[in-house]
C-alpha cells in the first residue's frame, strides 16, 4: 500500500497532548504501541520497518503513533510514565472509531500493550509482543548502567556523527544488522531528541507489569530472540510462564526488533498471521467480521461498497461488467455471513474500509 494512502491524524489526550496517528490497511484491526522512539510518517516509507508495515496491513487495519515528545507528536511538559503512555493510547483508540482490536508491542511498548489488555479485557481481542518483559531489564540491578545511558542520550544524542547514537542502535538491530545502522540512526535523529530520550529511559527503569500480565485473558503470542542484547531471552520466557494464554516463539538470532533484517521480518509477520488464524476473530464474538479469506478483488469491491458507491460506480472504476460487480458482492456477503448490503458496509466502516 502507498504511503499515500496512509494520511497522518491527530488525536488529543485528557491533559492536552496532541499525538499523530495513522491507519492503514484492512481487517481486524492491529494497533502498534510506540517501541523504543518512532515517527509515524517517516518508518512508513524507511527500508526497515516499511516491509513489516505493508505486510501487516495486508491483513489488518494497521493504526500506528508517535508517542508525546516523540515523531510527529506534540512535547509536553508532563514527566512520561506508564500513565501517560496509556493516556496516548486511548486517545488513539478512540479516535481511529474501532470497538474491539489487537494489540502489537515491542519492547517497552508491549509493557503499555500488556496494562492496556489487563483493563480492557473487553476491547482487546490479541497480543502480539516482541522483545518483551515483566520488569524493565534496565531496573534497580542494571541502575548504574540505566543512568549511564540516560547521560549519555542528554550529552551526545546530537553530537555529529554516528558512533554514540549507535549504542543504541547494536542493541536493538543486533549485531547482524550492520547495513540498517545508518537509517536506523536517521530514525532515532528524527524521532527525538536527546532529553526526550532520557525522560524515557527513566520511566523504562520503572516499568513492572507482572500483575497486570496475570491478569490478561486473551490469547498472547510472545516472540523474542535467542541472542537478544538489549532484553535478554530469559525475560520472555518468564512473561511467558505469566501470561494464562500465552504461546511462547523463540526466534533466531540477536535483533530486539524486527527491523533491518529481512528474514527475521519475514518470520514475525508470518508468525503473527499464523497466530490469527489459530484464534480467528469470530463475528459471534464481537459483531464484527473477518475479511483476510476474501480474494484480493474481493477486498476491493468491499472497500468501494464501504465508501458508498453504487454497483456502476465500482464497474467503471474496476473495468468490470456490472453484473460481475453483482456477483461479487453476492459473493462477499457468502463468505462473510451477512445477509444485506447495509450490514457489510457498517461492518466493513468498522474495519477501516471505505476511505477511498
Amino acid at each position: 500500500m502507498s504511503p499515500i494512502g496512509s494520511p497522518i491524524r491527530y488525536c488529543t489526550t485528557r491533559d492536552h497532548a496532541r499525538i499523530a496517528f495513522s491507519a492503514a490497511g484492512a481487517g481486524h484491526p492491529l494497533v502498534r504501541t510506540p517501541c523504543w522512539f518512532n515517527h509515524v510518517e517517516a518508518e512508513r516509507s524507511s527500508p526497515l520497518w516499511a516491509g513489516a508495515i505493508g505486510a501487516l496491513e495486508q491483513r489488518h487495519l494497521l493504526v500506528r503513533y508517535d508517542a508525546r515528545g516523540c515523531g510527529m507528536s506534540q512535547a509536553t511538559e508532563v514527566i512520561p510514565t506508564l500513565a501517560s503512555a496509556l493516556d496516548d493510547l486511548e486517545a488513539v483508540i478512540a479516535a481511529s472509531g474501532i470497538a474491539r482490536f489487537a494489540l502489537f508491542g515491542m519492547s517497552q511498548g508491549a509493557a503499555v500493550a500488556i496494562a492496556y489488555a489487563a483493563r480492557h479485557p473487553e476491547a482487546v481481542s490479541h497480543l502480539v509482543l516482541q522483545g518483551a518483559f515483566l520488569r524493565t531489564p534496565l531496573g534497580p540491578h542494571e541502575a548504574p548502567e540505566a543512568r549511564l545511558l540516560a547521560a549519555l542520550a542528554r550529552t551526545g544524542w546530537h553530537e555529529r556523527g554516528e558512533a554514540f547514537r549507535q549504542v543504541f542502535g547494536m542493541r536493538l538491530l543486533g549485531s547482524g544488522a550492520s547495513a540498517g545502522l545508518h537509517e536506523f540512526d536517521r530514525l532515532q535523529r528524527l524521532a527525538a531528541d536527546g532529553e526526550t530520550v532520557a525522560s524515557a529511559l527513566a520511566w523504562m527503569s520503572t516499568l513492572d507489569v507482572t500483575d497486570d500480565a496475570r491478569a490478561v485473558r486473551c490469547p498472547v503470542l510472545v516472540l523474542h530472540g535467542r541472542e537478544d542484547r538489549h532484553v535478554d531471552f530469559a525475560h520472555g520466557e518468564a512473561l511467558a510462564g505469566v501470561l494464562p494464554r500465552a504461546e511462547f516463539v523463540p526466534l533466531a538470532g540477536g535483533a530486539h526488533l524486527p527491523v533491518g533484517d529481512a528474514v527475521m521480518t519475514a518470520r514475525v509477520v508470518a508468525e503473527i498471521a499464523a497466530f490469527f488464524q489459530r484464534h480467528p476473530v469470530h463475528a459471534s464474538v464481537n459483531g464484527g467480521i473477518e475479511i483476510s479469506h476474501l480474494t484480493s478483488r474481493e477486498r476491493e469491491v468491499l472497500d468501494l461498497l464501504a465508501a458508498g458507491w453504487a454497483n456502476g460506480q465500482i464497474a467503471a472504476h474496476l473495468g468490470l461488467a456490472a453484473k460481475t460487480v453483482r456477483n461479487y458482492v453476492t459473493q462477499i456477503l457468502e463468505k462473510l455471513g451477512i445477509d444485506s448490503r447495509g450490514q457489510a458496509i457498517v461492518q466493513a466502516r468498522e474495519l477501516g474500509l471505505g476511505r477511498v
